[in-house]
């Protein structure tokens, strides 16, 4: 196990938000702030407090851990999640002119692909 990214583990908080039906401006009542206040955190804007922290896991029912921690063992997040995962883990492991490559093979196995936001997508990594 190890730790991740902030973008992750924004994106669990959301996700757990979301899923038990909470809005912004009732987590920020929970977490006594003012919604904006909580959108910014949310976003990655401000940072979150560990008290804050707390709260957030026991208004979520979620153990503090399943923010922070890394595991592909125990990640709860749908299949295609942990792949988007576990590709972005690969991606990151290659060196430069790996990355470069891999990019290059996924434009060729999805030539004949006509999804404009998939070619554009693949433009915008390539030339990044």
């Amino acid at each position: 196990m190890c730790m991740i990214n902030t973008r992750v583990i924004l994106y669990r908080l959301k996700k757990a938000r979301e899923e038990r039906g909470l809005r912004q401006d009732e987590m920020a009542r929970c977490l006594d702030i003012d919604r904006t206040t909580y959108l910014r955190k949310e976003k990655g804007q401000i940072p979150i407090s560990t008290e804050e922290w707390l709260v957030i896991s026991e208004v979520l029912d979620k153990d503090p851990t399943h923010f922070f921690i890394d595991s592909d063992l125990t990640l709860d997040e749908s299949p295609t999640e942990l792949q988007e995962h576990l590709i972005a883990k690969l991606y990151r492991a290659l060196d430069e002119d790996d990355r470069r490559d891999f990019l290059f093979t996924i434009r060729l196995i999805l030539k004949g692909v006509e999804n404009k936001e998939v070619s554009e997508t693949l433009d915008n990594l390539i030339k990044s």
